[in-house]
């Protein structure tokens, strides 16, 4: 989460002020936050099928939530490699990081 919200404000820094590097920052902490919420879908992924009861991890709102915060990012990161516009990250990585800190409010 915590990277989710680096990256918003490092957008928010490179669409105030043009600052290249504070977009590739970015890209980065996103592209790290990407690969850390990765491994904890799939973590948990292979938990349920430890626990006997095997299911893509999308059953409850947590696990719906943190899918969509997942998904999110995914397809961004795969539109700012494609087309090389950042400034779409100042729109799109608050959601990711409002949906995972969501999931510490709601109750279980």
């Amino acid at each position: 989460m915590g990277i989710y919200l680096f990256g918003f404000v490092g957008y928010l820094v490179y669409a105030t002020s043009k600052n290249g590097a504070a977009g590739k920052v970015s890209t980065g902490l996103l592209s790290a936050g990407l690969l850390f919420h990765s491994i904890g879908l799939i973590l948990r992924w292979m938990e349920t099928h430890q626990t006997g009861y095997g299911y893509v991890p999308l059953s409850n709102m947590y696990e719906s939530l943190i899918f969509f915060s997942w998904t999110i990012v995914l397809i961004y990161l795969i539109l700012e490699f494609k087309y090389q516009q950042k400034v779409i990250g100042v729109f799109v990585t608050p959601f990711a990081f409002l949906a995972i800190a969501l999931t510490s409010i709601i109750p279980a």
